[in-house]
């Protein structure tokens, strides 16, 4: 390891529960160590959103379906009122379902 980049310096810290907690929720994966030294040094990267992927992939169909809509309905084309209400009761069961997923991670 270069001389630069080895780390030979040792800072002790003491968090609160509440600091800990805040620290937990950034980790991704890493440790405590790498979480804090990233978040010091202003690298840390954005949190992946606690959802889980078919989920997310659903999510993304839904919103395709309702913005072909809009964009037919702004164009003065013909929207089915049935289609309408189907792409809007999919995105909120898909948005509830999102929600229950993340209640159950963070009581976890």
């Amino acid at each position: 390891m270069d001389e630069k980049t080895k780390r030979k310096h040792f800072v002790a810290v003491r968090f609160s529960d509440m600091e800990l907690s805040d620290i937990d929720a950034l980790r991704c994966g890493r440790t405590r160590a790498a979480t804090i030294r990233t978040a010091a040094l202003g690298n840390l990267p954005r949190p992946i959103p606690a959802i889980n992927s078919s989920l997310w992939v659903d999510l993304g169909r839904c919103l395709g379906n309702l913005a072909t809509l809009a964009g037919m309905s702004r164009a003065g084309q013909f929207v089915e009122v049935a289609d309408a209400r189907r792409a809007v009761t999919d995105l909120r069961l898909l948005l509830a379902q999102g929600a229950e997923y993340i209640k159950e991670s963070d009581e976890a």
